[in-house]
């Protein structure tokens, strides 16, 4: 039964998930941090036109033509950040979310399902822990039978007595022993259930969610340098 490992990785899984949308996130925020100074350097260095562009120096030409394509430089970088938000960022922040969500749903459900099988089993020791006590009660109150029996020095009501007790003790023994058959069989039919159904299909969507998430990554952190 794996099902806290599975439950640690996947919440781990979750966790590498969410550090890399905060990870795109502050990047998104350097590449705009980036564009707008270099936006005002070419601000402060480009050099005003005083007369008209046939006539500015050559040198002077070449370095405004150089400032221009830093500016371009700052645009693709711009851009780049609203990528990384809009494409990375968003789809991490949703799907982090439902898959939290998900997790969540799929952890009570396997709770529910540890807590109704360890029920089961703690009824079930209940269970035969009466039986025991009733057969131990029984086989004392039928070895008093018959000594009281035996005992010629006992009246009959006090031998009737003894016997009713045994009758009754045996009877109580009786119906703690049919108790723990059904307890007994019961619990071995939800272990079953438990062990090759129901826990393994919430296995399975745990590891569909951790395909899933796994899936978004590689697609992810694939994309930048797809576009590129």
């Amino acid at each position: 039964d794996q099902y806290d490992n599975i439950a640690s990785v996947t919440n781990k899984g979750l966790e590498l998930l969410d550090k890399y949308g905060q990870f795109t996130k502050e990047l998104s925020a350097i590449e705009t941090d980036y564009a707008s100074k270099l936006r005002r350097l070419v601000k402060n260095y480009m050099i005003k036109k005083k007369d008209e562009e046939e006539n500015m120096y050559t040198v002077i030409k070449a370095f405004n033509l150089s400032l221009s394509e830093i500016n371009d430089i700052a645009n693709q970088h711009e851009i780049i950040a609203e990528e990384l938000l809009l494409r990375i960022v968003k789809e991490i922040s949703i799907l982090v979310k439902e898959m939290k969500e998900e997790r969540k749903r799929h952890l009570a459900e396997g709770t529910k399902l540890q807590n109704g099988l360890h029920g089961a089993i703690t009824s079930l020791e209940k269970s035969k822990r009466s039986y025991e006590k009733a057969f131990r009660d029984a086989e004392k109150a039928q070895d008093n039978y018959t000594k009281a029996d035996a005992d010629l020095n006992l009246s009959r009501a006090e031998v009737e007595k003894s016997r009713l007790i045994s009758v009754s003790k045996k009877q109580l023994c009786d119906d703690a022993m049919s108790d723990y058959a059904t307890h007994l069989q019961r619990t071995n039919e939800l272990q079953r259930a438990h062990y090759r159904e129901l826990m393994p299909k919430v296995f399975h969507q745990f590891q569909d969610m951790e395909e899933r998430r796994a899936a978004c990554m590689r697609r992810l952190c694939n994309a930048p340098a797809a576009d590129e």
